[in-house]
């Protein structure tokens, strides 16, 4: 086999790119924006429409916290549960940044998923309430601010109802200079195959979302604001491609239509819990 070099080409003819948002929000953008110890970070907050802020990143003088993924209502450990409310629901901001006495940034990201209009609002106003909470178990009074992280491509408005949109793309164009080439690549490599890769539009004429089998298992056992009740699959909960896809294993990669309220005129479509009965059944 040929030897092949460079990103575009690994791709290509080696390992394909990574189509899961975690490894976006989780490596590729704290990669990007908190290089260098948090030395090119004001970037960022100014993308986020925050005021600048000296951030210490020697961690005996540390002023910042920086949470990518971040489970809050599963931190409320070891003294932590005293300090905060009880939050409602699991949910997991891809983002969460505390500096000491100055702000508090929660970034909600999007990449390959494409979800409506409507069910991003839900979650922004849901993640609202959980920094709300953060704010005030903290004690300090931090500037509060929500931005939610899409590419271009999606196509949605500058604002999502209170909150406004930042894309992908100005990230990296605001780094390009001082971040890692690699890493700037990469997101660049991926906005560029953004129509290619992306899964297919939420807004279709029965589904409220397209999500992956294993997040919905996920969601579905975590996330006590999951709204979702009824799933689509050709055939139905008996049909023969489902029936495949519990076999094989290969639900928890299939995207499947989900929708918030049930549609008993359509044989194919059924109620999420029956799919969580069968799936959790073949493990």
């Amino acid at each position: 086999m040929p030897r092949v070099s460079g990103l575009s080409d690994l791709f290509d003819e080696r390992l394909p790119i990574n189509r899961k948002e975690r490894y976006y929000t989780g490596t590729v953008l704290p990669m990007i924006v908190a290089s260098d110890g948090f030395k090119h970070f004001g970037r960022f907050l100014a993308l986020c429409g925050m005021p600048a802020v000296a951030l210490e990143s020697d961690p005996a003088a540390s002023n910042v916290q920086f949470f990518s993924e971040y489970g809050f209502k599963e931190s409320l450990m070891d003294g932590a549960e005293e300090r905060f409310r009880d939050p409602v629901g699991r949910d997991t901001p891809d983002l969460v940044v505390y500096v000491e006495r100055s702000l508090l940034l929660g970034v909600e990201a999007k990449f390959f998923d494409r979800p409506s209009n409507a069910d991003l609002q839900k979650q922004l106003e849901r993640q609202a309430q959980l920094l709300s909470v953060m704010a005030d178990g903290v004690g300090t009074q931090p500037l509060v601010r929500q931005v939610a992280l899409l590419p271009a491509g999606l196509g949605m408005p500058e604002r999502i109802g209170d909150v406004p949109v930042l894309t992908w793309e100005r990230v990296s164009d605001t780094f390009r200079d001082v971040a890692s080439p690699y890493w700037i690549e990469v997101l660049d490599l991926a906005l560029n195959r953004y129509d290619r890769l992306a899964g297919r539009p939420g807004g279709r004429q029965n589904s409220n979302a397209v999500l992956a089998g294993k997040r919905i298992l996920d969601d579905y056992k975590t996330d006590d604001a999951f709204a979702y009740t009824w799933i689509g699959r050709r055939g139905g909960l008996d049909g023969p491609e489902f029936r495949e896809d519990v076999e094989t294993g290969a639900w928890e990669n299939r995207e499947y239509e989900v929708r918030y309220d049930c549609l008993l005129d359509n044989p194919n479509w059924f109620p999420i819990a029956d799919f969580i009965k069968k799936v959790e059944r073949s493990g």
